[in-house]
Protein backbone atom coordinates (compact mmCIF):
# COMPACT_ATOMS: atom_id res chain seq x y z
CA UNK A 1 0.00 0.00 0.00
CA UNK A 2 1.53 3.26 -1.07
CA UNK A 3 0.91 6.81 0.08
CA UNK A 4 -1.21 8.97 -2.20
CA UNK A 5 0.64 11.66 -4.08
CA UNK A 6 -1.66 14.70 -4.03
CA UNK A 7 -3.02 15.14 -0.52
CA UNK A 8 -6.21 17.18 -0.73
CA UNK A 9 -7.82 18.90 2.22
CA UNK A 10 -10.85 17.03 3.50
CA UNK A 11 -13.77 19.25 4.40
CA UNK A 12 -14.54 19.20 8.11
CA UNK A 13 -11.18 17.95 9.36
CA UNK A 14 -9.10 20.04 11.74
CA UNK A 15 -5.47 20.74 10.81
CA UNK A 16 -4.36 18.03 13.23
CA UNK A 17 -6.81 15.52 11.76
CA UNK A 18 -5.82 16.51 8.22
CA UNK A 19 -2.14 15.91 9.03
CA UNK A 20 -2.94 12.40 10.30
CA UNK A 21 -5.18 11.78 7.28
CA UNK A 22 -2.41 12.86 4.89
CA UNK A 23 -0.10 10.26 6.43
CA UNK A 24 -2.42 7.39 5.56
CA UNK A 25 -2.37 5.19 2.48
CA UNK A 26 -5.03 5.65 -0.20
CA UNK A 27 -6.90 2.56 1.02
CA UNK A 28 -6.71 3.70 4.64
CA UNK A 29 -8.02 7.14 3.67
CA UNK A 30 -10.96 5.57 1.87
CA UNK A 31 -11.62 3.31 4.85
CA UNK A 32 -11.67 6.32 7.19
CA UNK A 33 -14.05 8.26 4.94
CA UNK A 34 -16.49 5.37 4.45
CA UNK A 35 -16.31 4.30 8.11
CA UNK A 36 -17.19 7.83 9.18
CA UNK A 37 -20.13 7.69 6.76
CA UNK A 38 -21.39 4.68 8.74
CA UNK A 39 -20.40 1.85 6.43
CA UNK A 40 -19.56 -1.55 7.87
CA UNK A 41 -15.84 -2.46 7.66
CA UNK A 42 -16.04 -4.85 4.70
CA UNK A 43 -18.27 -2.43 2.75
CA UNK A 44 -15.93 0.48 3.58
CA UNK A 45 -13.01 -1.63 2.32
CA UNK A 46 -14.77 -2.39 -0.96
CA UNK A 47 -15.84 1.23 -1.47
CA UNK A 48 -12.32 2.44 -0.64
CA UNK A 49 -10.95 0.41 -3.53
CA UNK A 50 -9.99 -2.83 -1.77
CA UNK A 51 -9.59 -5.56 -4.37
CA UNK A 52 -10.33 -8.61 -2.23
CA UNK A 53 -13.26 -10.60 -3.67
CA UNK A 54 -13.67 -13.11 -0.80
CA UNK A 55 -16.12 -11.59 1.71
CA UNK A 56 -14.57 -13.20 4.81
CA UNK A 57 -11.05 -12.18 3.83
CA UNK A 58 -12.25 -8.66 2.98
CA UNK A 59 -13.90 -8.36 6.42
CA UNK A 60 -10.67 -9.51 8.09
CA UNK A 61 -8.53 -7.10 6.06
CA UNK A 62 -10.94 -4.25 6.79
CA UNK A 63 -10.82 -4.98 10.51
CA UNK A 64 -7.02 -5.05 10.43
CA UNK A 65 -6.91 -1.68 8.66
CA UNK A 66 -9.33 -0.17 11.18
CA UNK A 67 -7.07 -1.38 14.00
CA UNK A 68 -4.02 0.46 12.66
CA UNK A 69 -3.36 3.05 15.40
CA UNK A 70 -3.38 6.06 13.05
CA UNK A 71 -6.63 4.94 11.40
CA UNK A 72 -8.39 3.97 14.64
CA UNK A 73 -7.20 7.15 16.34
CA UNK A 74 -8.37 9.39 13.51
CA UNK A 75 -11.81 7.76 13.33
CA UNK A 76 -12.21 8.02 17.11
CA UNK A 77 -11.02 11.65 17.19
CA UNK A 78 -13.34 12.76 14.39
CA UNK A 79 -16.31 10.98 16.01
CA UNK A 80 -15.49 12.53 19.41
CA UNK A 81 -15.17 16.00 17.89
CA UNK A 82 -18.48 15.62 16.04
CA UNK A 83 -20.20 14.47 19.24
CA UNK A 84 -18.65 17.34 21.19
CA UNK A 85 -19.66 19.90 18.57
CA UNK A 86 -23.18 18.49 18.47
CA UNK A 87 -23.19 18.47 22.28
CA UNK A 88 -24.13 14.80 22.24
CA UNK A 89 -22.76 12.83 25.14
CA UNK A 90 -24.02 10.16 27.54
CA UNK A 91 -25.90 12.73 29.61
CA UNK A 92 -27.67 14.07 26.51
CA UNK A 93 -28.66 10.55 25.40
CA UNK A 94 -29.90 9.62 28.86
CA UNK A 95 -31.87 12.84 29.23
CA UNK A 96 -33.46 12.36 25.79
CA UNK A 97 -34.28 8.70 26.49
CA UNK A 98 -35.91 9.64 29.79
CA UNK A 99 -37.90 12.37 28.03
CA UNK A 100 -39.08 9.86 25.41
CA UNK A 101 -40.11 7.44 28.13
CA UNK A 102 -41.97 10.14 30.06
CA UNK A 103 -43.76 11.36 26.93
CA UNK A 104 -44.73 7.84 25.87
CA UNK A 105 -46.19 7.08 29.28
CA UNK A 106 -47.92 10.45 29.64
CA UNK A 107 -49.39 10.63 26.17
CA UNK A 108 -52.19 8.15 26.39
CA UNK A 109 -54.22 9.06 23.34
CA UNK A 110 -57.57 7.85 22.06
CA UNK A 111 -57.24 5.48 19.13
CA UNK A 112 -58.92 6.63 15.94
CA UNK A 113 -59.64 5.34 12.50
CA UNK A 114 -58.07 7.01 9.45
CA UNK A 115 -61.09 9.28 9.08
CA UNK A 116 -60.59 10.57 12.66
CA UNK A 117 -63.55 8.82 14.28
CA UNK A 118 -62.87 7.23 17.67
CA UNK A 119 -62.37 3.50 18.06
CA UNK A 120 -64.90 2.05 20.48
CA UNK A 121 -64.74 -1.24 22.38
CA UNK A 122 -67.64 -3.71 22.66
CA UNK A 123 -69.00 -1.83 25.71
CA UNK A 124 -69.14 1.51 23.90
CA UNK A 125 -66.04 2.95 25.61
CA UNK A 126 -63.42 4.88 23.68
CA UNK A 127 -60.14 2.92 23.37
CA UNK A 128 -56.94 4.60 24.56
CA UNK A 129 -53.34 3.53 23.97
CA UNK A 130 -49.79 4.63 24.58
CA UNK A 131 -46.58 3.60 22.89
CA UNK A 132 -45.37 0.90 25.28
CA UNK A 133 -42.72 -0.31 22.85
CA UNK A 134 -41.04 3.12 22.66
CA UNK A 135 -41.30 3.57 26.43
CA UNK A 136 -39.68 0.19 27.07
CA UNK A 137 -36.99 0.85 24.46
CA UNK A 138 -36.12 4.12 26.18
CA UNK A 139 -35.96 2.39 29.57
CA UNK A 140 -33.74 -0.35 28.12
CA UNK A 141 -31.37 2.24 26.65
CA UNK A 142 -31.15 4.01 30.00
CA UNK A 143 -30.84 0.78 31.98
CA UNK A 144 -28.13 -0.64 29.73
CA UNK A 145 -26.13 2.56 29.96
CA UNK A 146 -26.20 2.92 33.73
CA UNK A 147 -26.22 -0.85 34.34
CA UNK A 148 -29.47 -0.98 36.26
CA UNK A 149 -30.00 -4.46 37.63
CA UNK A 150 -33.80 -4.14 37.58
CA UNK A 151 -34.44 -7.23 35.47
CA UNK A 152 -31.52 -9.37 36.49
CA UNK A 153 -32.34 -11.85 39.20
CA UNK A 154 -29.60 -13.33 41.30
CA UNK A 155 -30.43 -16.64 42.90
CA UNK A 156 -28.13 -18.25 45.41
CA UNK A 157 -28.52 -21.92 46.22
CA UNK A 158 -26.60 -23.74 48.91
CA UNK A 159 -26.46 -27.51 48.94
CA UNK A 160 -26.14 -28.85 52.50
CA UNK A 161 -27.87 -32.24 52.27
CA UNK A 162 -24.95 -34.42 51.26
CA UNK A 163 -25.14 -36.94 54.13
CA UNK A 164 -28.91 -37.12 54.65
CA UNK A 165 -30.96 -39.99 53.31
CA UNK A 166 -34.09 -39.29 51.25
CA UNK A 167 -36.62 -39.98 54.03
CA UNK A 168 -34.87 -37.63 56.48
CA UNK A 169 -34.61 -34.98 53.78
CA UNK A 170 -38.34 -35.25 53.01
CA UNK A 171 -39.17 -34.85 56.71
CA UNK A 172 -36.91 -31.78 57.06
CA UNK A 173 -38.47 -30.18 53.96
CA UNK A 174 -41.99 -30.82 55.32
CA UNK A 175 -41.07 -29.24 58.68
CA UNK A 176 -39.51 -26.22 56.95
CA UNK A 177 -42.52 -25.75 54.68
CA UNK A 178 -44.89 -26.02 57.66
CA UNK A 179 -42.81 -23.41 59.47
CA UNK A 180 -42.87 -21.08 56.47
CA UNK A 181 -46.60 -21.54 55.91
CA UNK A 182 -47.41 -20.89 59.57
CA UNK A 183 -45.41 -17.66 59.48
CA UNK A 184 -42.85 -18.86 62.00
Amino acid sequence: MKKSQGDKAVKGLTEEQQAIFNGLTTLQKGMVIHTLKGKKPSEAHRLAGGKCKDETRRANLASEILLVPAVAGLVAKVRADVALEAKVDAAFILKAAKHIHDRCVQEIRPLTFQDGTAKIDENGNQIYAFDAKAALSALKLIGDHIDVQAFKQITETKHTFENIDDDDLDQKIKRLMASVNSGG
